[in-house]
């Protein structure tokens, strides 16, 4: 017997409608593909070379006919194509402009799985009623002119953040009301004990305004001091180190208490993305966030963009015909706004590359990426860095710009961000944990210091995303009781504002 014949890859069935598996490894003609779903084992006899991570017809499929991955329409069948024929662009095409029906919800297997460890986690109490996982004091500059000198009050005072802005100056009207919801977000998230605002004097954002809006949001200390009025940096920086000493004092003497995991507010975000971030590391993420709003939490949904050919998908699981308009509305919006000078985000995706590693459509990629949402229903759609209001799944309007989408969730009051990456990143945000995840083998061991979670073993059959989606459930229970991340440990902070044109 031909030795193609009896050698054997395995393949990733991701929902029971779907049409095609996809592979873990290159397969030549001949070669066996078998996968394991809900339990039972099934296969297919490659018929044609594929490549991996590319997809493979698990049944006969027609011309015409719409075909089926994550559960949801990805696309439509260009040609005939035969049970273990690969599928990609030359048998498949978009269909991203029509509405995309299905009766299916995004989960990995149609149910709702919950952990069995006890949903409680630790934190700090704030006088808002909010619940904190960390504990930190927060130095604010309000533009890039106060944020060396407030860099240099945090590096003196331990227990201490600091936000870089390089923002504050030269903004439209529209990115001034941006800025200043965002830094006074970020300082009513609940990780923080209080803030103190640095200001230079001349700036757009200024040090008064921003303390009223600060106040409006939270009733937590605040203090303010503006460079100009201190007569320089280096009498503001003895001043504010000697405040900012006074409020970490007071933030050790907190005690820690209980919560139920019900307050915890997860954003979700993914960058540096491979196809193991939409085949594996995104439906862990949705799975530990269906298991989250189960259990009374919240989830976010961000990066507008990454939602552009899956939006009727995500549309149908809107909570009400209300919250459906404003999702749609929001989506076309982010589209006209490129449409404007002259670009169209649809044409952008998928990359070459994208291509190239197996992903043949928009929907599929965009399917991949809003699968960090999980099956529930979506209960709010909110603009970049607005304040959440209702429980469960939310939809946030933020750019692909990862560490501008992290800063809108923030200020809305995440207090922990799940990300997933293929390729690996550092990110980190001072204020706010972030978990990497990963299903990339390689940048599990060239990133280690830098990931998380590894979800490699999926791919290699060591378990299902049910199984690696409650031991995410259990790391965000440990980091939200006070375990560090990998960014936490080595001290990352990044900061970026989204914002609407060029500088004023």
């Amino acid at each position: 017997m031909n030795n193609n014949q009896v050698s054997c890859t395995e393949g990733i069935l991701i929902h029971g409608e779907d049409d095609v598996v996809t592979l873990t490894k290159t397969v030549q003609a001949g070669q066996m593909v078998f996968w394991n779903y809900a339990g039972q084992m099934e296969q297919r006899k490659a018929s044609t070379d594929i490549p991996q991570f590319h997809k493979m017809a698990c049944r006969k499929i027609t011309k015409g006919q719409k075909v089926k991955k994550y559960g949801h329409v990805i696309g439509i069948a260009s040609q005939d194509i035969q049970k273990g024929e690969w599928v990609h662009t030359h048998n498949l095409e978009s269909c991203s402009e029509e509405i995309m029906t299905s009766t299916t919800d995004m989960g990995t297997n149609g149910s709702i799985r919950k952990a069995s460890v006890s949903p409680c986690i630790q934190g700090y109490r704030r006088p808002d009623g909010k619940f904190g996982i960390r504990n930190y004091v927060l130095i604010l500059p309000c533009s890039l002119c106060a944020s060396e000198t407030a860099r240099f009050i945090a590096e003196n005072v331990r227990g201490s953040k600091y936000i870089p802005n390089q923002g504050g100056c030269s903004l439209s009207h529209k990115d001034y009301n941006i800025t200043m919801n965002t830094l006074s977000g970020i300082a009513a998230n609940p990780n923080v004990y209080g803030t103190i605002i640095i200001g230079n004097g001349c700036e757009v954002i200024q040090a008064d305004a921003l303390y009223k809006e600060i106040q409006r949001k939270t009733n937590k200390p605040l203090y303010q001091y503006v460079i100009r009025k201190e007569g320089g940096s280096l009498s503001t920086i003895n001043k504010a180190v000697k405040m900012a000493k006074k409020l970490v004092k007071e933030a050790s003497q907190l005690v820690k208490v209980e919560a139920d995991i019900s307050e915890l507010l997860l954003g979700t975000e993914c960058g540096g993305s491979d196809p193991t971030s939409g085949l594996v590391s995104n439906p862990v993420v949705g799975e530990t966030c269906d298991i989250l709003v189960k259990a009374g939490g919240s989830c976010i949904l961000s990066e507008t963009p990454e939602m552009i050919g899956a939006e009727n998908v995500l549309a149908q699981r809107a909570k009400s015909e209300e919250i459906q308009r404003k999702l749609l509305h929001m989506i076309k919006e982010y589209e006209k706004a490129f449409l404007v000078v002259g670009e169209n985000p649809r044409n952008g995706n998928p990359t070459p590359g994208n291509i190239a590693g197996g992903i043949t459509t928009l929907e599929e990629k965009s399917l991949g990426c809003i699968h960090k949402s999980g099956s529930t229903s979506i209960n709010e759609v909110i603009g970049y860095a607005e304040t959440v209001h209702e429980k469960g799944l939310i939809v946030m309007d933020t750019p692909g710009q990862d560490i501008a989408s992290i800063a809108g969730m923030a200020a809305a009051g995440a207090q922990l961000v799940l990300f997933t990456t293929g390729h690996g990143t550092p990110t980190g945000f001072g204020i706010v944990p972030v978990i990497k995840i990963t299903a990339n083998e390689e940048t599990a061991y060239k990133m280690s210091d830098h990931i998380d979670f590894d979800c490699c073993g999926i791919l290699t059959g060591q378990g299902d995303i049910i199984n690696y989606g409650e031991n995410l459930y259990e790391l965000i229970q440990k980091v939200s009781c006070g375990q560090k991340t990998k960014s936490e440990q080595l001290g990352f902070n990044d900061m970026s504002i989204a914002r609407c044109c060029n500088f004023a």
